[in-house]
């Protein structure tokens, strides 16, 4: 019997890469061929599906570069049909498949590059750059998660949907619209002025290279009141640095014609800014690079190390799904894959914890989760979550240096600073997604995104080997 699967017009679904509010992309083939299908949701109506589309579409239609994700067909009005064969209409497109995944997860899972890696794939987002303004189109929204990797670990600048037309709507050659993602964001657009689309698209793949090589970010955000980037605004780059040469190992793990590049490119003037050009005839620019081999045999281990965590994190959700709880009589909690624990253990475990939060006048509700697909930032657990909630209050200590639980529900905000002493806040909500199942939901409040992951990943971990 064969195995039935959703289908988009031709195209067979698989797996989900990736869901936002508009639309959710899947892993698509079609005649052999892997594609990504990103599918607009049935949920929002046709003509409001067609308007978001009709940009992003149109930006893509203009673009063929071997350094940007490209667009394969278009499907104004395909026929979605589900595993069970219900139909709806559908509005898609289809673009290339990047099998090895996004640069952000490489970086967070498996370290920092070299600095010839590291010049290696600025090359190529540079050459992805030039490209979309030598065609008149801003990005607007680089950042680690929109860099993906093919196959063979070249890099493809994804997703355009702020990208827009370098000339701006007055035909002067400047910006207005304020969006972007804010780590990635040039002080202009913080300050709501109007901007030069080139100068921010470098601004953001300055931060992407630095992150590359230091495995940190610069600062949280372009803004003179970022204790970081108030030290470039100030011209105390010295201390800038020396503050970043933190767990680096060597005094001169920064070399100057980096320094130089990196603070050329963050200044605070966009006028001081240099060009496309003046980037590619830069020192740092024209030293050695790795070649695309060493990078391939390098970053095969990287890969077999990205996927054995997310394969890891599968099966234990996996594994917590399909226990069944035991029940022993009593007031029995399930606190994990292989064990069980009575309510007077918990008294024994937490004791203290209803005292230090006064959590004993509070009857908390554990709300329902969301519908959507699951994201990297929620762990399904079997655990009971008043288990989960006192534990995660226990162990704050580890990740954060403050937790403030809610008088409402089973919700958790950590306050708390990265390792480069910039803030870093977030929340931990249980929610329940059936009988058998909740949620802890991760929602990021303050700071910088890769330790702000780097510290969930570690949390998800400690729950999920209860």
């Amino acid at each position: 019997m064969n195995k039935k699967h959703a289908t988009l017009n031709n195209y067979i679904l698989g797996k989900t890469l990736g869901a936002g509010y508009h639309a959710k992309v899947k892993l698509a083939s079609f005649n052999g061929q892997q594609v990504a299908a990103k599918i607009f949701k049935s949920t929002h109506s046709l003509a409001s599906n067609m308007k978001t589309l009709k940009h992003e579409i149109g930006v893509m239609q203009k673009l063929n570069h071997p350094n940007l994700v490209n667009l394969v067909e278009v499907i104004p009005n395909g026929t979605y049909t589900k595993k069970n064969g219900q139909t709806y209409e559908a509005l898609g497109i289809i673009l290339e498949y990047c099998a090895g995944g996004e640069l952000f997860e490489y970086v967070a899972n498996s370290g920092r590059f070299s600095e010839e890696v590291a010049r290696a794939y600025f090359h190529q987002l540079i050459d992805a750059l030039e490209y979309l303004h030598n065609n008149n189109i801003a990005h607007r929204d680089l950042k680690p998660e929109n860099l993906l990797f093919d196959s063979q670990f070249n890099l493809k600048v994804a997703d355009f949907g702020f990208a827009t037309l370098m000339e701006g709507k007055d035909g002067n050659g400047l910006l207005k619209t304020c969006l972007g993602t804010e780590s990635y964001m040039a002080p202009e657009i913080h300050a709501k002025l109007p901007y030069n689309g080139s100068s921010v698209d470098l601004f953001a793949a300055a931060i992407i290279l630095f992150i590359m090589y230091a495995g940190t970010p610069p600062f949280s955000k372009a803004d003179p009141k970022d204790p970081y980037y108030k030290l470039m605004c100030t011209n105390r780059h010295d201390t800038f640095w020396q503050a970043h040469l933190k767990n680096k190992g060597s005094e001169n793990f920064f070399s100057q014609s980096f320094m130089d590049l990196i603070n050329s490119l963050l200044a605070h003037d966009s006028v001081q800014r240099p060009s496309l050009a003046e980037v590619k005839s830069h020192p740092w620019y024209n030293g050695p690079v790795a070649s695309m081999e060493e990078i391939r045999q390098q970053f095969l281990v990287r890969y077999n190390a990205v996927q054995a965590a997310i394969e890891k994190e599968r099966l234990v959700k996996q594994e917590q799904k399909l226990k069944e709880k035991a029940k022993e009589g009593g007031n029995m909690m399930f606190a994990g894959a292989n064990k069980f624990r009575s309510g007077n253990d918990n008294v024994d475990e937490f004791a203290g914890l209803d005292q230090a939060f006064n959590l004993l006048s509070v009857q908390r509700q554990l709300r329902d989760a969301e519908k959507d697909e699951e994201t990297t930032s929620q762990l399904k657990t079997v655990a009971d979550a008043e288990y989960v909630f006192k534990y995660l209050l226990k162990k704050h200590g580890e990740f954060c240096t403050k937790a403030e639980p809610s008088d409402k529900y089973y919700k958790i905000k950590f306050v708390g600073v990265d390792n480069n002493s910039n803030p870093l806040e977030f929340t931990a909500e249980i929610k329940k997604v059936d009988e058998e199942v909740n949620v802890l939901d991760f929602q990021k409040v303050r700071g910088s995104a890769l330790p702000y992951f780097e510290t969930i990943n570690k949390i998800k971990e400690q729950v999920a080997a209860f």
